[in-house]
Parts: C-alpha cells; structure tokens; sequence
C-alpha cells in the first residue's frame, strides 16, 4: 500500500492544487502509519474497519491527554486535538480514491473502502444565524484575534467578516473583489 499510495500522491503534484496535495499528504500520514506495509490484495473490508477503528481510539487517547492537562504534541509543539468523524471519514475517503485507482490498475477485484459502513455517522451541524449585536461583535472580536496570531496563513479575516456582514456581498463576490473595485 505505502509505496502505490505514495507514486499516486506524487504523480498528483501539477496536476492539481497545492493545497490538494497538502491534504492528501495529512491523509496519507496516517493511512501510513496503519496500512504501509500491507499488500494491496490483503486490505479487505475488516482491514478497513479495523482501520476506523484505529482512528478512533487514537482521537479518543488524544482526548484524554488533553483532559489529563497533557496533550499529545506535533512536531511543532502544538496539541494534537482529537479527531472529529468527518475528519476520520476523510482519510477513509482517501483511502476509498486510492483503493479506486488500485482496483483500475488490477492490483485489486474490488474496493473494500467503499460503503456507508466503512465510515462514522457524523452529525450535521446546526446553521449558524447571527442573531445579535454581541453575536457580530463577538465574531469580530475573533476574526482580529485570529489576524494576530502569527500561526494562520492570512491576516484579513476581520476585513473579509466585516464586508460579508456590513457589505453584505455573496462570498464569491467578495473573493474577486479587486482594489479598484474598493470605494
């Protein structure tokens, strides 16, 4: 498995995004760390499962350090939170594409990923309607936290939330805004 998913995520770079490797590449870690070794033949529907299983229990030890007031840390020093199910669901997906492409190459007859069983039941989050006056001012407030810390990639959070709300712009309307286009 390792090394097919591997020259299939490889084989990927300039054909798509960047930020679809990235993901790609999170995925592939720990689809890695439980599947490297195994023959493509081998990875059957319990292997899978066993798989789903695997994550969670891993989400669930990172919960409890944290409750333990000892988080498990990356590579940088960050806590490693637990797993959400669609989080979970996502490396099954991935494992379903490669699977997919395995099952086209012939390495494989059938692919054992696919299915509504192989992933958890994630529950659909409620929509969220600002409400209030504290409601928009507690988001701003967080927005211009979020553009203080150095960690996150873009520092326009509180510019880009306050033009949805005040402007009232679709999000698409405002991702091709130019600068002549600002009054």
């Amino acid at each position: 498995f390792g090394p097919f998913a591997r020259e299939l995520v490889a084989a990927r770079r300039g054909e798509v995004a960047q930020r679809t490797i990235e993901n790609a590449e999170w995925a592939l870690s720990y689809l890695l760390d439980f599947f490297a070794d195994w023959p493509l033949p081998e990875i059957d529907v319990q292997a899978v499962d066993d798989f789903r299983r695997h994550m969670v229990r891993l989400s669930e030890s990172r919960r409890l350090a944290i409750e333990r007031r000892k988080p498990l840390l990356d590579g940088t020093g960050n806590p490693l939170r637990p797993l959400a199910p669609r989080t979970i669901n996502m490396t099954i997906d991935f494992l379903r594409w490669v699977l997919s492409i395995a099952r086209e190459y012939g390495h494989i007859t059938e692919n054992p990923a696919v299915g509504k069983r192989r992933r958890l039941k994630a529950e659909r989050k409620a929509p969220v309607h600002l409400d209030s006056a504290s409601q928009i001012e507690a988001l701003l407030r967080a927005a211009g936290e979020l553009d203080r810390n150095p960690r996150f990639r873009i520092s326009d959070r509180l510019a880009i939330v306050a033009s949805l709300i005040f402007a009232g712009p679709r999000a698409h309307e405002l991702c091709h805004l130019l600068w002549r286009d600002v009054d």
